[in-house]
């Protein structure tokens, strides 16, 4: 039987042909909302939450090959940010705290492209600056970004690196829900054969579509 986590340097990772199977996005999407329901409408089953852990990872995979892949580095960056400001308002309608996940998106993205281009200076700044800002999932989902950037040809290496990130994070939070996001490498390094494809546009317009039916949905259920 397969690993699930195979060897270096498999196609999943640095094959421009799997980034255009969007399955991978799709299960990210459902994952997202099923935490955003239960964040909306049931606090209090941890359930939704703990399933929810694993949706940010593959967002975050997302970021990292997104970069690799990119024609245009600053309309990438212009789009997320455009969505970030579109989904601000929306986003404090469930929850009034922090800022939209395509703000902690967008950081890490710059932290990658410092990284690239070796700004070692400008990453520093910016990792110091992202642990002070109200980002969702803070520093850590930063990190978890530039982990799946640097490490993007060897599993191996990125499993260690998130072990060590949510380890450092389970012991400041003293709570280890959040090392659950691990099991969404089984599905990051999987080797899909369904192929599903969906517009480029639409996993970013679903998140302030989503959020604003949560929001509307609460409104009226009270």
């Amino acid at each position: 039987m397969e690993h699930p986590l195979r060897t270096l340097n498999h196609p999943i990772i640095v094959t421009k042909e799997n980034k255009k199977n969007d399955t991978l996005k799709v299960f990210g999407i459902v994952l997202m909302i099923m935490d955003h329901m239960g964040l909306a409408f049931f606090p209090n089953i941890i359930a939704f939450r703990i399933i929810g852990r694993l949706a940010f990872p593959i967002f975050a995979y997302g970021i990292a090959m997104g970069y690799t892949y990119s024609k245009n580095v600053n309309k990438y960056i212009l789009r997320l940010a455009a969505f970030a400001l579109v989904s601000e308002p929306i986003f404090h309608l469930i929850t009034p705290k922090g800022l939209n996940i395509f703000f902690t998106l967008i950081i890490g993205l710059i932290c990658i492209i410092a990284i690239d281009k070796k700004r070692y200076v400008i990453l520093a700044l910016v990792l110091i600056l992202s642990y002070f800002l109200p980002l969702d999932y803070g520093l850590y989902g930063v990190l978890t970004i530039i982990a799946f950037y640097v490490f993007k040809n060897n599993i191996n290496d990125t499993v260690i690196a998130l072990l060590i990130i949510n380890g450092i994070y389970a012991l400041q939070h003293n709570t280890l829900i959040q090392c659950l996001s691990l099991f969404s490498l089984l599905l990051i390094y999987k080797k899909w054969t369904i192929n599903l494809q969906i517009n480029k546009y639409f996993g970013y317009a679903f998140y302030p579509c989503h959020l604003l039916i949560i929001a509307i949905v609460k409104i009226l259920i009270k």
